[in-house]
């Protein structure tokens, strides 16, 4: 099975009122994820690991699977303190790539595009620059590329 692109697109959406999830059942957090599970930028399969959590600030629902020796989990998430006023809710996918015994270490990504790829190290350095506010304009671009719009 490969990975599809698809969604909705980048950048920022409308923000919706989203309930603390925390405080839902567990039946109602699934109602949530399954509904937001349609719209992410890649295919989540039905075997994926999902959490939904309240966390300081915003609300997240992650979706964990392997497909073809890689991890991926994609996070929705309403905006996190810090980010731009106008981000709304979004999805950020991530991959990692396994290590191998030759010395290859394991390798964390973040999706910017269709199948465009960065370390998470760069992703998260460009968010730590941008909360100090000296974000350069590629690192900008690369926040908004894998900031997915979400619903």
């Amino acid at each position: 099975m490969s990975v599809s692109v698809g969604g909705t697109g980048k950048g920022a959406s409308g923000t919706n009122k989203i309930p603390k999830l925390s405080e839902l059942t567990f039946e109602k957090q699934m109602k949530f994820a399954n509904k937001y599970s349609k719209n992410s930028p890649i295919k989540i399969p039905e075997n994926a690991i999902i959490k939904a959590q309240s966390k300081t600030g915003y609300e997240q629902i992650s979706y964990k699977w392997i497909e073809g020796g890689k991890k991926y989990e994609v996070r929705w998430h309403t905006r996190t303190p810090g980010a731009p006023k106008n981000q709304g809710n979004t999805y950020v996918v991530e991959r990692t790539l396994p290590g191998n015994p030759n010395g290859q270490r394991k390798k964390k990504q973040i999706l910017v595009g269709e199948d465009t790829w960065v370390s998470k190290h760069v992703w998260q350095q460009a968010i730590a620059d941008r909360q100090k506010g000296k974000s350069t304009p590629q690192q900008n671009e690369i926040l908004e590329n894998g900031h997915w719009k979400a619903p």
